[in-house]
């Protein structure tokens, strides 16, 4: 799982749907660096020839899938798709409705690049499907995914609204699942029937996104095609959080259940929600990907790292977090301590230099009481250094931002990966008691929240 979660940039091919090849190279070399690469489809191999659209966009250091979606004879599938590998493209299509033996042909002649059954297109609805194939299209998607899996393939292209499904069947979960039908919240459905937006296509578990006219022809109010590739990009991130903290179990929320417990916090406080982050940075892997989306979005907010010449955390659940932020950084790492009144403190183990600029690194924040402390210890000391600002704001950047009231603004700029309102009363004043709840501590009975 933690290998295949791929930051946005990794999962995002844009449908080049034009028919001029200077276009098409223009909009691609802008967009370059936020996708994992392009879709050139019949339009531009039509107009154009697929040579040299290929060769034009190989040459740009682009990523190809080309999409030519085969569906013919055995004999010709296997020459086409040799044809589409000896040019070098990264993947390529066949339909799977032209059958097993093409279906064959086309995984024996597939070369370096990755071959894709296209079940049903996204712009056929329900009645659509039926006039075709006589099913509906859940029916068919997993009909035809069985057979390209059968056959070879290395993935399909279905609509989002199929992947819960294939989800459920075993066997599917490392056959690559590349999805059109994408339509983030703010654009235009057009001609396409099943669509979904790109976090909720993510979270049901694609792999890739092909995203043509929102990212493309966006609407003016979002901007050109770099303001959308942008929005999409971060709009992917936050499901790619989400989805490792399900898979790991890692966040709970109150089902207003009367038999289901509640969080009692180390406060005291009672609480309608906890999210247990040790569970996710135990894994180095993840810790690596977390801190790499994390730089990715100050980065994207402009916010300049240049200056920075160390990152500091608090003790101790922000430790091994803080210093892979670090690390990516290529800066020094220092930690303050936990002192037994539960403030923090610094230690004289470490030195900062005279021109210390400091980013605050923090894995949860709720109400900047810590986030305060690590700063007040570490002026102490160094009362010249400076901690990184944002609107003559200290910057405090997190994996979770997880405040009562997210509408009230504190002393700091917070950057986190996730926000979300949690809950808390003290325990005379606590609603899920008085509604017969029970109050339990979350990380000595973890497995009790899911039960």
């Amino acid at each position: 799982m933690e290998a295949k979660e791929r930051a946005a940039e990794e999962r995002v091919i844009v449908a080049l749907d034009v028919d001029n090849l200077s276009e098409a190279l223009e909009l691609a070399s802008k967009l370059k660096p936020y996708i994992w690469g392009v879709k050139v489809g019949l339009q531009l191999l039509t107009v154009v020839g697929a040579p040299k659209a290929v060769s034009a966009l190989k040459q740009l250091g682009l990523r190809v899938f080309f999409d030519g979606k085969f569906c013919d004879i055995p004999n010709t599938v296997a020459a086409a798709s040799k044809a589409a590998s000896d040019l070098g493209v990264d993947m390529f299509n066949v339909h799977v409705s032209c059958g097993a033996k093409s279906l064959l042909a086309a995984a024996e002649n597939k070369g370096n690049a990755k071959v894709l059954g296209v079940t049903v297109l996204t712009s056929l609805g329900e009645k659509g499907c039926l006039s075709i194939f006589g099913v509906r299209p859940k029916e068919k998607v997993l009909h035809f995914t069985k057979m390209a899996l059968a056959c070879g393939l290395d993935g399909i292209i279905c609509s989002p609204q199929e992947l819960e499904m294939l989800s459920l069947e075993e066997g599917f979960s490392s056959f690559l699942k590349v999805v059109p039908g994408v339509r983030p919240s703010w654009a235009l459905k057009g001609d396409q029937k099943r669509v979904m937006t790109p976090e909720k296509a993510i979270l049901a578990g694609a792999d890739y996104l092909v995203i043509g006219r929102p990212i493309t022809q966006p609407p003016k109010e979002i901007g050109g095609p770099l303001e959308a590739v942008q929005m999409i990009n971060q709009e992917i991130d936050q499901a790619l959080v989400k989805k490792i903290f399900k898979k790991k179990q890692a966040v709970w929320f109150y089902g207003k259940e009367k038999e289901e417990p509640h969080a009692v916090l180390t406060s005291g406080k009672h609480s309608d929600g906890y999210i247990n982050l040790s569970l996710v940075l135990k894994s180095p892997c993840l810790s690596q990907i977390l801190a790499a989306m994390l730089i990715k979005k100050l980065k994207r907010e402009n916010i300049s790292l240049k200056k920075v010449n160390a990152v500091v955390s608090s003790s101790y659940a922000a430790i091994c977090f803080g210093y892979e932020v670090a690390r990516q950084l290529g800066v020094d790492f220092v930690f303050t301590e936990k002192k037994e009144d539960g403030g923090q403190r610094w230690s004289e183990r470490f030195e900062l230099p005279s021109n210390a600029v400091l980013l605050h690194v923090e894995e949860l924040i709720t109400t900047l009481k810590t986030t305060q402390e690590v700063e007040k210890a570490i002026l102490a000391f160094y009362p010249e250094a400076e901690f990184l600002k944002v609107n003559d704001k200290p910057l405090v950047a997190a994996i979770v931002y997880r405040p009562e009231n997210l509408s009230i603004k504190g002393t700091h700029e917070i950057v986190s990966l996730i926000e979300t309102e949690i809950h808390s009363w003290e325990p005379e004043n606590c609603p899920l008691c008085q509604s017969g709840s029970s109050a339990l501590k979350p990380k000595e009975n973890w497995k009790a929240f899911f039960e």
